[in-house]
């Protein structure tokens, strides 16, 4: 069935404002009067899950030893949070129309906290991937289920500004989890990057019970299992895919093409069931509406873009430059204050202007951020990290929070929880797809440019041989040749980032033109 993709805010049924407040009459909010409070409080929920995404990686070293683990082992504290978390965010819609969004929310709250308390208390690496995986399994709901209670609180007029708030806990946690997990492990213990939940899980449930509305139960909808299951197949498989295909020399594995078979039958079986069924796992209006295809489109890769440089910054800053956690941590932060000024600014820009034009800023802004941090070339200074990192920061947070409102702009209201589960279940994707390629090609252009510069260096070369001809052979010329060795690892290590960051900048301003598909009508 196709949407009208021409219809103005105005004409919308149902989102008529009360009188004295602009929340409309369709809000989930229990004292729509306590708008700011009521968000808050989602807001924290949100936080916490994707805080925890990120914040444990820093603490991955700590956890090794002390639970007795090898690098590949204890990789599976991060894979099986990421794993668990890919599977139990489809089916998130429909548990909350059989259940009610009130209740599907506090229960993921109540169950994440206590899984965060189990992860610290965790004696063995198999308690820790087990409870890692049950945190991510009851975390997936707090995203979608948020941005539904957020959207909700809003007419439709004011999506950006709704999107502005709902991204601080979306976007913003994974950029303070890094810097929050150094200084918490640094200073205290790792086990308290997970306790650090038990006081914000516990005011964010008190905060939902009381500001948000019970919400009709539907019985009545079918659950689609074909769908679902084969959903979940391929969006575990490529989880495991990018998680595992670096580690294994991706298709050189017999293991890799597996999940990747898995991944793309899985796939074709969802794809085809969505199309035939009478009631298929996602309303197949959501994929008749042009906004909402272009906008996860390019939000698969601004997702992506936000975890490739927070992965690849602290290497650099910690690995090559020798700054320590705490140092690093501060140098990231700018990035997170620039994202909140990127927020705000947003829906103001975007007030009587065209949301595509607001979105190709944010996206030029992002593209010269990164292209300025190549351009440091093997000089990188803290005030260049400082200076990026902000702009980098802004340009996403104004291309999150027009984009978002884009997307959703056209939507009908019975479906946009769908809308919301799919546009996150985008990003988890495009986020573990991006990182996976990006991680990919470092390792790659690392080995190219130790090769190319270690042919400088032989044993053969006349001019090395001159130069080292005085230093005696008890004085260390052996010591002397692995110096070098060293110094050309390091080297193409920078040489490596540095590309990196040029390819991000080209594939951002690429996505320009795909953002002017979109449909925008004036009101």
């Amino acid at each position: 069935m196709a949407i009208d993709d021409t219809q103005t805010p105005a004409s919308t049924s149902g989102e008529k404002d009360k009188p004295g407040h602009d929340v409309p009459e369709t809000s989930l909010l229990t004292y729509p009067q306590l708008r700011g409070i009521s968000i808050a409080f989602v807001l924290m929920g949100i936080m916490m899950h994707t805080i925890d995404s990120t914040i444990a990686n820093v603490a991955l070293p700590h956890m090794q030893g002390a639970l007795s683990a090898n690098v590949e082992q204890i990789s599976w504290v991060i894979t099986g949070y990421i794993v668990a978390a890919a599977i139990a965010t489809p089916p998130v819609a429909w548990l909350s129309a059989r259940f009610g969004i009130k209740t599907v929310i506090l229960v993921s709250v109540a169950a994440f906290t206590f899984t965060s308390i189990l992860c610290g208390l965790a004696i063995t690496l198999e308690d820790m991937v087990l409870y890692r995986i049950l945190q991510g399994l009851s975390g997936a709901a707090l995203i979608p289920v948020g941005q539904t209670i957020v959207l909700s609180a809003f007419r439709q007029d004011e999506y950006a500004k709704a999107m502005g708030l709902f991204g601080l806990g979306v976007m913003f946690g994974p950029i303070i989890g890094p810097t929050l997990g150094g200084y918490i492990t640094e200073w205290a213990n790792w086990r308290w990057v997970f306790f650090v939940n038990l006081p914000f899980g516990l005011v964010a449930m008190a905060g939902i019970w009381v500001f948000v509305k019970d919400t009709p139960v539907d019985k009545s909808h079918k659950f689609d299992a074909l769908g679902f299951v084969a959903l979940a197949i391929s969006l575990a498989s490529f989880q495991m895919l990018m998680d595992r295909g670096h580690g294994q020399d991706w298709f050189s594995s017999w293991e890799i093409i597996l999940w990747a078979c898995a991944a793309l039958g899985a796939l074709h079986i969802f794809i085809v069931r969505t199309l035939t069924a009478k009631d298929p796992f996602f309303d197949r209006r959501l994929f008749a509406d042009r906004n909402f295809i272009v906008g996860n489109t390019v939000f698969f890769f601004v997702g992506g873009n936000m975890v490739v440089a927070v992965i690849m910054l602290p290497v650099i800053m910690q690995t090559l430059l020798g700054y320590p956690v705490d140092t690093a941590g501060l140098l990231l932060a700018p990035r997170g204050l620039g994202m909140m000024v990127g927020m705000m600014l947003g829906p103001r820009l975007a007030e009587g202007r065209d949301p595509r034009t607001i979105i190709t800023i944010g996206l030029m802004i992002t593209a010269y951020a990164l292209w300025d941090q190549a351009q440091m070339g093997i000089h990188f200074t803290a005030w260049g990290f400082v200076r990026t990192g902000f702009l980098h920061g802004a340009g996403l947070g104004i291309i999150f929070v027009t984009l978002g409102a884009l997307t959703f702009a056209h939507l009908p209201l019975e479906i946009r929880l769908q809308a919301s589960t799919f546009f996150n279940m985008v990003r988890n994707v495009g986020q573990s797809f991006c990182a996976a390629l990006a991680m990919s090609a470092l390792a790659q252009n690392i080995q190219i440019n130790t090769s190319e510069l270690g042919q400088a260096f032989t044993s053969m070369n006349k001019a090395l041989r001159l130069a080292i001809a005085d230093v005696p052979l008890f004085a260390g010329q052996d010591q002397l040749y692995q110096l070098m060795q060293l110094s050309i690892t390091k080297q193409a290590m920078f040489i490596s980032y540095i590309n990196n960051f040029y390819a991000l900048a080209l594939i951002t301003l690429a996505f320009i033109p795909i953002v002017w598909l979109a449909r925008y009508e004036r009101p």
